[in-house]
């Protein structure tokens, strides 16, 4: 009877931890989903910053961006993880951005990637 009582124990534990793993993996990462942005971009003189102007979402007109870490690709080519596609000082080079909106901090946008259009 004591070792029907240890083994259910066990699988108890067992199923407790199972369970409390799937609900961690569910709801532990935040996956947020970007604004796709469409628009110009202007950069700074080390290309590390950008601005967007006309674009297809008013509410990111003239919106600061860092450049640092970002994925990006020229048209629909293959993605890449250093560099950038955007130069120092360029004027108006037409983009499409993803950018996350953060709960709060300095900075209330992220850009996610850059993909360079022209």
């Amino acid at each position: 009877m004591r070792a029907l009582l240890i083994v259910l124990i066990i699988i108890a534990l067992i199923i407790a931890v199972i369970v409390a793993g799937t609900w961690w993996l569910r709801t532990g990462r935040h996956q947020a989903t970007p604004w796709v942005v469409e628009g110009y971009a202007l950069t700074n003189s080390s290309a590390t910053a950008m601005s967007l102007h006309d674009t297809n979402i008013k509410r990111f007109n003239t919106e600061g961006l860092k450049l640092g870490g970002v994925a990006w690709r020229i048209n629909d080519g293959p993605w890449n993880e250093r560099g950038s596609c955007l130069r120092p000082l360029e004027t108006r080079r037409h983009v499409r951005v993803g950018v996350i909106e953060t709960p709060g901090g300095r900075s209330r946008y992220l850009l996610a990637w850059v993909q360079c259009l022209d």
